[in-house]
């Protein structure tokens, strides 16, 4: 028997027929030992093409040659830890007011138990005066309702509350940019939401390098087992889907029969992106009997009257999504059907980014005519839409940006946030996408230096811009 038959089968047996491409390929025949994550970085010379999943939400799969990587990855435990709670220095992780947000407890995955204030002296979770929380971290009933709104929450004013920044890193394979991810977050002190596609648990380097996201503080998400395209799923095809990503991550580390996870109890794991950012009404309706609090799979932000600086504010379902709405009248292929009322269950959006205007391209450090470029590529917005989805791999392979065009969208939506509303900005990445030094990893990096210089800006998970829609507290409480 070959050894490409063996992954085959092997693969099959996993329950990854979905992605037999993908795991074709020897991602552990990784040899070496590098003493620092320097030398890591030295060795990556010229490969093959991997096979990368398209993760544009139109399917498009044309991909650039990229690096393959030699040496096995040093784990990082060497790097200073951000902990639980994070930083609580300006333009770092938003910590909890008394230093760390409660790592464990809380309710089943069915989230039931609500929050500690049932009548008489209220419960604190930390914190004091005005800082004081009252709203378990730890347990989620879905009572919130929260309208989708371009105000702050809580009756704060903008220039009351953080301009939060937070990227959700998606699918999480190829060790080389994991190890990247990781590896920048940690020496600027930041963590970052992790949406991990379980079938990759497999390759037991994947599996490490996760466990040590996991321990360094960063949070952990369900972004399904085989990252199948769930347009057409109905509500057991979504459930199968959560729930197998679900067991993956509790099970434990090491495991005689293959079936290796990372420990992760499903308690811990409280949010969600679907892939493609393809969903059904069906996925809201299951999710809290999942234990599943967000959702970051809708897009918002293509309305032309709302700017960049006038962006939502995550809100919950109780009223359905007026994002989902609008791409439904702009006849988008993916939307035609209606997201329904689910009570309590918040959606994070997947933001679009704005398109700065020509006036500011000496600023920002860009040629005039970035939107025109970019129209001429992503062709699925229309023709005068001043917007790109809010996704690195649009910027990359559908919108072909440079590094200089990369930064400059991001650092002139962050800008007009924070002098605006300073509505969330979340964007989703994918480690596979920088397996090797480059002006993609680059990029990255000049924007969280960036990001981290202002004084009013935190670098958080997704769970805490979660936690922040709960029980907002001001500015100087963090």
């Amino acid at each position: 028997m070959g050894p490409n038959l063996s992954r085959l089968l092997i693969c099959t047996a996993l329950g990854l027929s979905a992605v037999v491409a993908s795991c074709d390929r020897d991602v552990s025949s990784v040899t070496g030992d590098p003493d620092t994550l320097d030398r890591l970085m030295s060795v990556l010379t010229p490969g093959d093409s991997p096979v990368l999943p398209p993760e544009d939400q139109y399917g498009a799969t044309d991909m650039p040659k990229m690096n393959s990587i030699e040496g096995s990855p040093e784990r990082i435990d060497a790097l200073p830890s951000t902990g639980s709670g994070g930083a609580t220095s300006s333009g770092g992780t938003l910590g909890w007011p008394t230093g760390g947000e409660p790592a464990t407890g809380g309710a089943s995955s069915g989230g039931t138990g609500g929050d500690s204030s049932t009548g008489g002296e209220r419960t604190s979770f930390g914190g004091s005066g005005n800082c004081t929380r009252y709203v378990d971290p730890t347990r989620y009933n879905y009572d919130s309702n929260i309208p989708r709104s371009t105000s702050p929450p809580g009756g704060l004013d903008p220039e009351e509350v953080p301009q939060f920044v937070a990227l959700g890193w998606d699918d999480v394979w190829r060790p080389s940019g994991i190890q990247w991810s990781i590896y920048i977050l940690k020496e600027r002190n930041l963590k970052n939401t992790y949406f991990m596609t379980t079938y990759y648990l497999w390759d037991g380097t994947i599996r490490s390098l996760w466990r040590d996201a996991y321990n360094a503080g960063f949070e952990v998400s369900n972004h399904t087992r085989n990252h199948s395209d769930g347009y057409d799923n109905d509500r057991e095809g979504w459930d199968l889907e959560i729930q197998n990503a679900f067991t993956d991550l509790a099970a434990p580390e090491e495991s005689e029969f293959g079936t290796a996870g990372i420990a992760v109890a499903s308690d811990q794991v409280r949010g969600f992106r679907s892939p493609y950012l393809h969903y059904r009404d069906e996925l809201f309706d299951l999710m809290p009997s999942r234990g599943l609090w967000y959702d970051s799979s809708i897009e918002d932000g293509w309305d032309p009257n709302e700017g960049p600086g006038a962006q939502a504010w995550p809100y919950t379902l109780d009223n359905g999504s007026a994002g989902h709405d609008y791409a439904q009248a702009q006849s988008h292929p993916y939307r035609d059907f209606s997201v329904g009322k689910h009570a309590g269950v918040f959606e994070l959006p997947a933001y679009a980014m704005v398109i700065p205007p020509d006036s500011l391209a000496e600023q920002y450090g860009f040629t005039a005519g970035l939107k025109e470029r970019v129209r001429e590529l992503d062709t699925h917005h229309g023709s005068t839409s001043d917007r790109i989805v809010g996704l690195d791999y649009d910027f990359w392979m559908i919108a072909r940006l440079t590094k200089q065009e990369f930064v400059a969208i991001l650092k002139y939506n962050l800008d007009q946030r924070l002098a605006g509303n300073r509505a969330p900005l979340l964007f989703g990445m994918h480690p596979h996408l920088y397996v090797g030094p480059g002006e993609w990893r680059e990029a990255v990096e000049e924007f969280l230096d960036y990001a981290v210089s202002l004084d009013d800006v935190r670098v958080v998970t997704y769970r805490e811009v979660f936690n922040y829609m709960r029980e907002p507290l001001p500015l100087d409480c963090y």
